[in-house]
């Protein structure tokens, strides 16, 4: 009986000890990804400013303030893993897309719709890294 109570109290030691290393990997795990979603905050909070001040048209500006706005909201859906906001933001990515292709119709300086371009591909790369923080 004492061997029995032994084994039961080993058994149970070694499941304790186990779960602490799964919860504190877990727990770093999760201040990594905090980390990272902080800096690429920060980067996007960088790009408002740079980015907008570089265009001559006020319209393209507007956009990338809207757009800017976007990934800030993208980029908390991803922080609270909330998938039925990151779902609805699809809804304003069509938006997005929709007024790009209006700018870029009116007929932009060679300036502007080549940093317009330079900031979509640089933004698409963020989003891209956020999407798959969200999988994760």
């Amino acid at each position: 009986m004492k061997k029995l109570f032994l084994g039961l109290a080993v058994l149970v030691s070694v499941s304790l000890v186990s779960c602490k290393k799964e919860a504190e990997k877990a727990a770093n795990t999760a201040k990594e990804t905090a980390k990272e979603v902080k800096s690429t905050v920060k980067d996007v909070k960088n790009t408002v400013t740079d980015a907008v001040s570089g265009f001559d048209n006020a319209k393209v500006a507007e956009y990338v303030k809207e757009y800017n706005s976007y990934i800030g909201e993208y980029t908390k859906a991803v922080e609270s893993k909330d998938m039925a906001k990151f779902q609805a933001l699809g809804q304003k990515a069509q938006e997005l897309a929709k007024k790009a292709q209006a700018i870029s119709a009116e007929g932009l300086s060679e300036n502007d719709l080549k940093k317009l371009q330079e900031y979509t591909q640089k933004q698409t790369a963020k989003i891209q890294e956020l999407a798959k923080k969200m999988m994760q």
